[in-house]
């Protein structure tokens, strides 16, 4: 007696509601133990930085001159600067800072990249040799050493230093995409969207970049990490956004001066929530990177 299998739609409707879930980017990201440590310290970190001040409404730029260098107590709950501002208010703010220009930074340099790296691989021939070539010739240049003659040449400022940041991080994007967008363009699919008379533009930003998105999201997320690491020290440096305004690099490197008093209060949350925010960053991007690996991915 012959077997007959069920239809496909049949298939598809019986199958566990986990499995589909499972099935979902956000949902192998949380089976990873990293991916669950990143999402949560990521969640914590703007909870703090963006409600935390809505909640805790002191503000960061009054002098307390009776309240000097005070260690931490309930009137202050991570104590004062040298100049009496409350530290914990500041930490709230540089962080909004720090986070703002290094997402923003990291979505500039990923528009510049990948518009570059998909003209590059797409066009190939000369074109794409020109290209990479431009491309050395950019990447042999320190990139401290630009950004540090810049941010000296120009008034400091969150705007200078999105774009002094995009500018020195766009190249890895575009030799990355380029490469995927080498290997994209002769797949068959593309060659019948060349056959129907589609246009070059809409091969390129519909086709190709849909099939690149998996590899950008984690190349951006990584970027973030990098640009708030190149935040804090140029702050540290004394190159970050002039006072008073507070960013997590310039409040650590005017703590190193109160070391030898032990003012630990100055020094820790600072250093933690750098850390921190680096940390749980390149955590959550390698848990991304590992959930759109499709090698990576096994099914049941």
């Amino acid at each position: 007696m012959a077997v007959t299998s069920p239809p496909a739609a049949e298939l598809k409707a019986t199958r566990p509601r986990s499995e589909s879930r499972a099935s979902s980017p956000f949902a192998r990201i949380w089976q990873q133990g990293l991916g669950r440590a990143g999402l949560l310290i990521v969640g914590l970190l703007i909870l703090f930085c963006f409600v935390g001040p809505m909640i805790y409404t002191q503000d960061p730029y009054a002098m307390h001159l009776i309240a000097i260098l005070q260690p931490p107590s309930p009137a202050f709950p991570l104590g004062t600067n040298n100049l009496g501002r409350n530290m914990l208010a500041r930490l709230m703010l540089g962080g909004q800072t720090s986070l703002e220009v290094g997402v923003a930074s990291a979505v500039a340099a990923m528009v510049v990249g990948v518009v570059y790296g998909m003209i590059s691989g797409f066009a190939g021939g000369w074109v794409d040799v020109v290209m990479m070539r431009i491309i050395d010739v950019l990447r042999s240049v320190p990139t401290l050493f630009i950004l540090i003659f810049l941010d000296s040449a120009f008034r400091p400022s969150a705007l200078l230093l999105i774009i002094l940041i995009a500018l020195t991080s766009w190249h890895g994007v575009s030799r990355l995409v380029r490469a995927e967008i080498l290997s994209l363009k002769e797949m068959p699919f593309i060659e019948a969207a060349r056959t129907i008379g589609m246009s070059r533009t809409r091969i390129l930003f519909v086709h190709l970049l849909r099939n690149v998105m998996a590899t950008l999201v984690v190349a951006a997320t990584f970027m973030v990490g990098d640009a708030v690491l190149i935040i804090a020290g140029l702050s540290f440096l004394g190159l970050g956004l002039p006072p008073p305004a507070p960013n997590w690099g310039a409040m650590l490197a005017n703590s190193m001066a109160y070391l030898p008093q032990n003012s630990w209060w100055l020094i820790y949350p600072p250093g933690i929530a750098i850390l921190a925010t680096v940390l749980s960053i390149n955590f959550l991007g390698d848990a991304i990177r590992k959930a759109f690996d499709a090698r990576l991915n096994t099914r049941g």
